[in-house]
């Protein structure tokens, strides 16, 4: 688990979990109790500056808090939960009294096991009762709060504790006169077993997730037609014809259908405005930019030149990382880069515009800038891209690329120094930033010389327990196979490789270096329809809020729920953590922060409530998709966001800052954000980043471009509810966990050969699955589980592994010991034709009991794992 870093907890919860064990007589020894407190350090990767001994806890102190369990003025721990479970127990000895009764066999041993459940149930129904007692006099004992707010507090536990008394009174009244009877009452028996069926709630259902496409999936993106139909005239062409002698030349500009609809677009002017110089949402101008361009000397073609041969070429349409993000990766499409130089030419004081048309490049240009070598792959390559294109035919023959685009225009000091100083402007110069050219390293082709079987070597991955990651053995089989087939050679020989063209500009070029079908807009700041965005939402609680992905990126997110008064907030800090109070003794606040500032808040909750949290993504001109989480009151989470990849040096610059800052830090509900909130905004990054790296190395591997739209994953520190008759009564800590659900890849192979695409996709998907332990286990130090280690767990255990499709289903689910739920899922994946790999039984790990497995759809492998 994280670290908690706030010592006062350590000693309520380590002695808490002590005396429970010893005063419940659970069945657990000495060394899993240490083991346990051990678990319960802080740890954050940097073991010898995360891993710290917890405070040591006296023998006073021990003894002190024993006498005030034992004396019932210390709040028992686990009676709740102890409670449900012997209910649920004496409903099931109440079930099995009846069918030995109905078949006339002795029900004598149930019966003594039964009176021995009614003994318990009575004894721990006095903890829960004085339980109530010790939570309503903490609220009763706050004073430096408004007198309503506490008062309502204890009317809410009141409420709860009569809620208790309805059920549990009858129930208690029933097992007395069963064991008081002479001779068993069936009568009484079938009684009592159909009240606790109907009118006793013992177990509280989840929420239903909506159905959710495969977390690992291709894009569903079609292609689009180019808008060819432009006739907007930006400065730099209008300058041409003009002859105004004012210098200024009116002309309506027209808006593409691109932009929002209804939009009024200002005329173009050949003198800047002020906007031309401004900051917006996706032109951020940081510190560090500044002092970049007063490096350059201001200079617009030195400038010019930085970003044409720092930044790098990706494929997607629209702002999704604006300045910032295109900055801090050294990557972006061509609208982020121009959002980038315009940020640059800002900082210098160079007005600047975006200019947004069609345009058409030769199909070797086309080639060398996607790093496809097929014409049609080309094509594939910017339609999933989502980038509206087209190739162009001459006889049977491709010839070009045309597509939507973006460059800028700039007014420079031309004449005489054609923007090689910076000065006064005296001219509109067209500039394409983002269009560059690559030089290629094939590589070895290591996939086809060793033979390589994707399918063998995951198979194999899978039949034991393994420490190294996918990309890492996979790594290793090259290795092997070089040494005994090629030596001198290495697996690194085996990548393929781009090398961008380096340009000079010792002064600015004055034309472009493709042909420009049609102008289809000009701007100061991109239209709001052209942005990547992403809507956080909470339905249950109202809370609806949507974010730039450009103004994120790089940002910590996060979903809590902080106390909503100073009651909640004294409480709960004087308690040291929200687990230690009652879920209804609080009030929160669901919130959502970027860096540690609220930005949107819902309706007031109490604790241990289940919610859903769906993140939906909206990519300019596709239909909006969603994924759906749950999540629960009073718990923890970081939203993670990956646009393209988490660098290695964002990473360690953050858990470096994050180090330094916290120190020996108590937590508190006014610093969660900062140490909670951090660590798992760190946690969500290094899973990102791990999995970006096997991404680049499968894809130079096996030859392969892909794409990749936005990442979307949340980390967090969740609860464990335990339910009085369906009302949130107890928590515990839950532990931490990571939800990846998209994970969205298009791969194309440089020749079109859909084999290596699919291999990609599964690759990929084992590895980010494998990393969804790993990270725990690398990251937190904490044994954890994923899909993939759950099938090495069985394999391990000689359980069999099945995969079940069309052909098989009817023999091999009937063998399988999982949930009904599982079953359905997998006759419903396996009629859309999808292929399941699944264990035989469900296995235990730890506190946790269920079934791993993968749903994949052969055709593309798109998988949930």
């Amino acid at each position: 688990m994280l670290e908690r870093v706030l010592k006062k907890r350590w000693v309520v919860k380590a002695v808490c979990i002590f005396l429970t064990i010893t005063c419940f007589v659970q069945f657990t020894s000495l060394v899993n109790i240490a083991y346990a407190l051990k678990e319960k350090q802080n740890t954050l990767t940097l073991k010898r500056h995360f891993l710290k001994e917890p405070p040591p806890i006296t023998l006073k102190e021990r003894s002190a808090l024993a006498r005030q369990l034992l004396e019932g003025k210390q709040h028992q721990p686990g009676a709740t939960k102890e409670l449900i479970h012997c209910l649920k127990s004496i409903r099931e000895i109440l079930e099995r009294i009846e069918q030995k009764n109905k078949v006339g066999e002795d029900t004598s041993i149930e019966q003594k096991i039964l009176f021995a459940k009614y003994a318990s149930l009575k004894d721990l129904d006095k903890k829960v009762r004085k339980n109530f007692e010790i939570d309503i006099a903490k609220l009763e004992g706050i004073t430096e709060a408004k007198a309503e707010v506490v008062s309502t507090a204890i009317n809410r536990l009141e409420d709860a504790r009569k809620r208790y008394n309805e059920p549990i009174k009858p129930i208690l009244s029933k097992l007395k006169r069963i064991t008081e009877d002479e001779k068993l009452s069936i009568e009484r028996i079938r009684n009592l077993k159909e009240y606790l069926n109907k009118s006793v709630v013992l177990e509280v259902k989840r929420p239903v997730l909506k159905p959710a496409p495969p977390s690992f999936r291709p894009s569903n993106f079609k292609p689009l037609p180019p808008n060819t139909k432009g006739k907007v005239k930006p400065a730099y062409i209008l300058q041409k014809t003009s002859t105004s002698s004012s210098g200024k030349l009116q002309s309506k500009v027209y808006a593409s259908d691109k932009t929002e609809a209804g939009a009024s677009v200002p005329s173009a002017s050949l003198s800047p405005a002020p906007e031309d110089l401004e900051e917006t949402i996706d032109v951020v101008i940081t510190q560090e930019m500044r002092d970049l361009v007063a490096s350059l000397n201001n200079s617009p073609a030195r400038i010019f030149e930085w970003v044409k041969n720092n930044i790098h070429v990706e494929f997607y349409y629209g702002s999704l990382k604006g300045s910032v993000g295109t900055f801090m990766e050294k990557a972006g499409n061509d609208t982020d880069t121009c959002s980038l130089l315009l940020a640059l030419f800002r900082a210098a004081n160079i007005p600047s515009r975006y200019v947004a048309g069609t345009i058409e490049i030769p199909i070797d240009k086309a080639k060398s800038i996607t790093g496809v070598n097929d014409p049609q792959s080309v094509g594939d390559l910017i339609a999933s891209a989502g980038i509206p294109g087209v190739l162009i035919v001459s006889g049977e023959e491709i010839i070009a690329l045309r597509m939507e685009y973006t460059w800028i225009e700039a007014f420079v000091d031309y004449d005489p120094y054609a923007g090689a100083k910076a000065g006064e402007g005296t001219l509109w110069v067209p500039l394409a930033p983002g269009y560059k050219l690559y030089d290629y390293d094939e590589g070895l082709d290591l996939v086809q010389m060793s033979g390589f079987d994707t399918e063998v070597f995951l198979d194999d991955f899978i039949s034991e327990l393994k420490t190294e990651s996918p990309v890492e053995l996979y790594k290793a089989y090259f290795e092997d196979y070089l040494k005994e087939n090629n030596p001198g050679h290495n697996w690194q020989d085996g990548l393929r490789t781009r090398q961008l063209r380096n340009e000079r500009f010792r002064t600015l070029p004055n034309t472009l270096n493709f042909d420009v079908i049609s102008i289809n807009a000009e701007y100061a700041e991109l239209p709001d329809d052209l942005r990547h965005k992403v809507t956080i939402s909470v339905s249950e609680v109202g809370l609806s809020h949507t974010l730039n992905l450009c103004e994120v990126i790089g940002k910590k997110v996060t979903y809590s729920y902080p106390p909503a008064d100073e009651v909640s907030k004294n409480l709960i800090d004087s308690s040291g953590g929200i687990e230690n109070v009652h879920p209804l003794a609080v009030n929160l606040l669901p919130s959502i922060k970027v860096e540690g500032e609220t930005v949107a808040t819902g309706s007031v909750v109490n604790a241990g409530y289940y919610h859903t949290l769906r993140t939906t993504f909206t990519v300019p001109l596709q239909s909006p998709d969603f994924v759906e989480y749950l999540v629960i009151s009073g718990a923890y989470y970081a939203i993670g966001l990956d646009p393209q990849f988490v660098s290695n040096k964002f990473l360690v610059d953050r858990i470096a800052q994050y180090i330094s800052t916290i120190g020996d830090t108590l937590e508190n509900t006014d610093n969660m954000d900062q140490i909670t909130g951090e660590a798992l905004y760190l946690a969500v990054m290094k899973y990102f980043n791990d999995c970006n790296t096997g991404d680049n190395i499968f894809a130079q591997t096996l030859k392969v471009v892909f794409l990749k739209q936005t990442s979307d994953s949340i980390t967090g520190e969740n609860l464990v509810v335990y339910y009085l008759f369906g009302v949130p009564d107890d928590l515990e800590p839950g532990g931490y966990f990571v939800d990846a659900k998209r994970n969205i890849y298009t791969p194309i192979h440089i020749t079109g050969d859909s084999t290596r695409e699919l291999d990609f996709m599964i690759l990929g998907g084992y590895n980010g699955s494998y990393h969804e332990h790993n990270l725990f286990e690398e990251f937190f130090l904490l044994e954890a589980i994923s899909t993939v280690k759950l099938l090495s767990l069985a394999n391990k255990q000689g359980m069999p592994i099945y995969d079940i499709d069309s052909s098989n289903i009817g023999t091999i689910l009937p063998l399988l010991g999982v949930d009904a739920s599982v079953k359905s899922a997998i006759q419903n994946s396996v009629a859309a034709g999808h292929v399941v790999k699944i264990h035989q039984d469900n296995l235990t790990v730890k506190n946790w009991t269920g079934c791993g497995y993968i749903d994949r759809d052969p055709t593309t492998n798109a998988a949930g794992y």
